[in-house]
């Protein structure tokens, strides 16, 4: 800053000597010019005009060496205000560089080490997420292709249950239609049985014949039913009312006190087809 206002200074007293020269100068020119008016007279010239020219060159000289002085001097003066302004620009960044330099020094290193334990703790707890996202994101994937695999597999069962419904309404419906067709065939010869009977019958008046051959036929039409898997109820009379094989009609008061919620008479045979009661034993039930 010293060295600045002494540059300033040497400047401005530069500036006052070429200022006196200019004048100085000056001063000699008009001597001069009145030196050359005093000789011209004493000669005897035409010295008015030379004067007068010479007076206006010197006015003209002094002009713009008082110009060209002027141009110079503010030149010199913007020089020195930048100078200044830049000196006064760097002093103030010291001071910033200075401040910060001391706020680094007022830096414990004890906080400068927990700060950075905050950061690679924080880095770490994102390393973490990042991993558990990545892993939840795998098990997700896993996750859809699984169900895909199941829907496929549920598609392939969905599209083989069908057919099997298909199918097995196919084989319903024609079981349908053709379910007694084993049970006729065997009953076939039993209706044969019968028509022959039936002519002989025509034939023979003999009612012992008959009987026997309508036991015959009944013997058969029993064994044929029993071999398709009929089976007969036992005779209910006698024995003890059962809801599972029994069909009470009708109760009547017991003859006797031991015939009380038992069946007193079996008005029709129950019947089993493979341990499946399809008719109900009819009876009567003492009361």
């Amino acid at each position: 800053m010293k060295e600045m206002d002494n540059n300033t200074h040497n400047n401005n007293e530069q500036a006052v000597e070429n200022n006196e020269k200019v004048n100085n100068n000056s001063n000699a020119n008009e001597n001069s010019s009145a030196q050359t008016d005093e000789k011209a007279q004493e000669q005897d010239f035409p010295p008015v005009e030379l004067l007068y020219e010479l007076k206006k060159q010197s006015e003209e000289l002094h002009k713009a060496e008082e110009k060209d002085f002027n141009e110079k001097f503010k030149s010199l003066i913007q020089q020195s205000e930048k100078a200044i302004k830049d000196f006064m620009d760097k002093v103030e960044h010291n001071e910033k560089l200075q401040a910060q330099l001391q706020k680094v020094k007022n830096i414990k290193v004890h906080d400068i080490v927990e700060e950075t334990k905050k950061e690679v703790d924080h880095f770490k707890k994102v390393i973490e997420e990042t991993i558990e996202k990545m892993e939840l994101h795998d098990k997700l994937n896993e996750a859809k292709e699984k169900v895909n695999e199941l829907n496929d597999k549920f598609l392939r069962l969905y599209s083989e249950f069908d057919n099997y419904r298909k199918r097995t309404q196919k084989e319903k419906a024609d079981l349908h239609k053709s379910a007694g067709e084993d049970v006729i065939k065997s009953l076939l010869p039993v209706l044969d049985d019968f028509e022959r009977a039936m002519k002989a019958m025509d034939e023979n008046d003999d009612p012992q014949h008959v009987k026997e051959g309508v036991k015959l036929i009944y013997n058969k039409l029993l064994n044929t039913l029993k071999q398709k898997g009929l089976e007969p109820m036992e005779d209910a009379t006698g024995k003890e009312f059962n809801v599972e094989e029994h069909e009470a009609i009708t109760r009547i008061p017991a003859p006797s006190e031991d015939m009380k919620g038992k069946v007193i008479d079996q008005v029709e045979r129950g019947y089993k087809l493979n341990g499946k009661v399809i008719r109900y034993a009819k009876v009567v039930v003492g009361q």
